[in-house]
């Protein structure tokens, strides 16, 4: 990073505080929505309760190495303006931290995408392996080209400033990959999880209701991520010299972990809105005039003994509960 005088604190270290007050009030609604998932979802399974804690630990941890940046760049080296343009250590170590939690979000999802279309597809567990491989593999690869960008920034600090230059404008399209393939990725999931949900409809109104209020969430969440990512590039295209495009990258974790957190916690709201009584499982399930629907797909056709009278009772199972 190049040095920077007193006029560019605003644009430098003042985006990266507005960025370090927007992820403490992510945190804190996640940290909430935290709170009512272990309260509600008490015989949910261990995976999740896992998933969920594991993340919360991470995104503890990456907000509180932001707020030591901002320390040592703003305290630590108050009117040094030299230092102020030099990244830190802890800046470094939030990339590392922040980029494992993006992986699980994500790949969390991909599971989600995964046994939907494995559901559906049982002869074509390809396409289901394929999805989930294409998912998990770009959410590597941003973690991977993002993390040795920010190493490589972290390890020329000590050269001159003209060769500083010189290497970050060399090395600038590695910022334009990941932050186009983080764009994509949450694109390929809002839109997988959208159209596996489509073909899954039943044709019962409560239940597609169920499916189009999945649907709604799973594209508003992934366009949001997205187009902080896209942001970061263009930001970081047009005003290279300042780090309003760090501070973008910054909250795009919290973001993830809340996504997560509301995909887990809709369940409870899903359910209450269309008349369902709350189990506190994963695995939603509705009544309809005497078809049931929940679990996986399965048709059952039972003839009782007693009386002349055949009954016939059909139940078609979706899923739409973990997998959702």
């Amino acid at each position: 990073m190049s040095a920077v005088d007193q006029r560019s604190i605003n644009g430098n270290h003042g985006s990266l505080l507005l960025a370090l007050t927007l992820s403490a009030l992510l945190y804190g609604i996640a940290s909430a929505q935290s709170i009512i998932y272990f309260h509600q979802w008490t015989k949910d399974r261990p995976l999740f309760k896992k998933v969920v804690t594991v993340l919360w630990i991470l995104n503890t941890v990456q907000l509180l190495l932001m707020a030591s940046s901002l320390y040592n760049w703003l305290i630590t080296h108050y009117g040094d303006f030299t230092a102020l343009g030099k990244p830190s250590a802890t800046s470094l170590a939030q990339m590392y931290v922040s980029g494992v939690s993006d992986i699980i979000v994500r790949s969390f999802f991909a599971r989600r995408a995964f046994i939907l279309l494995e559901g559906r597809r049982r002869r074509r567990p390809f396409m289901a392996w394929g999805l989930a491989s294409l998912i998990v593999g770009v959410a590597i690869f941003v973690f991977m080209t993002s993390t040795a960008y920010s190493t490589v920034i972290y390890r020329i600090q000590g050269r001159p400033i003209d060769q500083q230059l010189a290497l970050i404008t060399k090395i600038a399209w590695v910022q334009y990959t990941f932050n186009i393939a983080s764009g994509v990725v949450d694109i390929i999931i809002a839109v997988s999880l959208s159209v596996i949900l489509a073909k899954n409809r039943t044709g019962f109104k409560a239940t597609d209701n169920i499916v189009v209020h999945l649907m709604i969430f799973s594209i508003s969440s992934g366009l949001v991520t997205s187009a902080v990512a896209l942001s970061a590039m263009v930001v970081y295209a047009t005003l290279p010299m300042y780090l309003i495009s760090l501070g973008l990258n910054w909250i795009i974790s919290q973001l993830h972990f809340n996504s997560l957190l509301l995909s887990l916690n809709a369940r409870t709201a899903l359910r209450e809105r269309h008349g369902e009584p709350n189990t506190h499982s994963d695995t939603f399930s509705h009544s309809h005039e005497g078809i049931s629907v929940s679990g996986r797909p399965s048709t059952r056709y039972s003839i009782p003994l007693r009386e002349t009278r055949a009954q016939i009772s059909i139940s078609k199972e979706v899923t739409v509960s973990d997998s959702l």
